[in-house]
């Protein structure tokens, strides 16, 4: 099925995604899920034009398809994502933002937070000073974006 057959329904894996990620607080799988209904959608088309060659009866083949696509979606979605993981710039990616996690994850449990903590109620006491520091740290600490 062509891309552009796809129309509204091509806004149901973002936003499957979104609404999971804040019903359930688990980002990951929200993701997943999302992805996996877009391999649904992507081979809706093509699965029930096959099953509607096999079956003959077009109904039969448009309820058989929802199942068919459910499980060849997992496939694609697979796919997808051994795709995206064999990328070079894409595991570049993955290797900064793990070793950025942990040295974050670092600083976390060595104090690195509290340190900050205290320097800045020693030394900030004004509103300007204080919106001047976040600035500031914002600048140095968020280099990653």
């Amino acid at each position: 099925m062509p891309a552009e057959q796809f129309g509204a329904w091509s806004l149901v894996p973002p936003l499957l995604a979104i609404v999971l990620a804040i019903v359930t607080r688990k980002a990951v799988l929200s993701l997943f899920l999302g992805v996996w209904s877009g391999g649904v959608l992507f081979s809706y088309g093509d699965t029930v034009a096959w099953l509607e060659g096999i079956v003959g009866v077009e109904l039969v083949a448009m309820v058989l398809g929802v199942f068919v696509s459910g499980v060849y979606g997992f496939v694609i979605t697979f796919d997808w994502i051994v795709e995206a993981v064999a990328d070079d710039f894409h595991v570049m990616i993955l290797v900064f933002t793990l070793l950025l996690g942990s040295a974050v994850a670092f600083m976390w449990n060595l104090g690195g937070a509290y340190a900050v903590r205290d320097w800045a109620i020693e030394r900030i006491r004004t509103q300007r000073g204080a919106g001047m520091a976040a600035f500031v740290l914002g600048l140095v600490m968020f280099f990653d974006d």
